[in-house]
């Protein structure tokens, strides 16, 4: 009887290196995708009233609330502004990740909410300010609330171990 030898295939080195650093170029090019789609913190936006433009950064403004083609920009620092722009147009020049549209004319600040009843269709902010909700937009709210890490400032954030009761019954295969 004849021996079949079994060869496996050489790879030259050239193959691997060009392999590498295709995988390199590739993970370059998502690299940059991913950092055009991150949002900068210090990033400012630009508020038209009547004769003025205020800027400002999106960590500023509390909520804004719409008042049909035109909106209301409510600021941390108690001040209001009042512009032509509608919330739909807010929306989209605001990061998803920092403000939630939970009711048709209302956009808030996922960094100021403090609770969400469900029961009463509210949304509670940390300075007492109660925003409703619609039925509409509550589950979208929620879902969106509770994908993204919300950035607590000054407070470090304990993990409660999670204990789970086994039970010592045994289970009879003829049950």
């Amino acid at each position: 009887m004849k021996a079949i030898a079994i060869t496996s295939p050489v790879v030259p080195q050239e193959a691997l290196l060009r392999s590498a650093l295709e995988r390199i170029r590739f993970l370059e090019s998502e690299l940059q995708k991913l950092s055009k789609s991150v949002v900068k913190p210090n990033r400012m936006i630009r508020i038209h009233q009547s004769n003025r433009v205020i800027t400002s950064t999106p960590s500023d403004i509390l909520y804004i609330q719409s008042e049909s083609n035109y909106s209301r920009l409510f600021m941390k620092d108690g001040m209001q502004y009042y512009t032509s722009r509608t919330l739909k147009s807010w929306a989209n020049e605001l990061s998803s990740g920092d403000f939630l549209r939970c009711h048709r004319t209302y956009l808030v600040s996922r960094n100021v909410i403090a609770e969400v009843n469900r029961a009463k269709n509210m949304i509670l902010l940390h300075g007492g300010i109660s925003i409703p909700t619609s039925r509409r937009f509550q589950k979208s709210c929620l879902s969106q609330l509770f994908s993204f890490p919300i950035p607590i400032e000054n407070q470090s954030i304990v993990h409660q171990p999670v204990i789970h009761q086994l039970t010592s019954r045994s289970i009879s295969p003829h049950r």
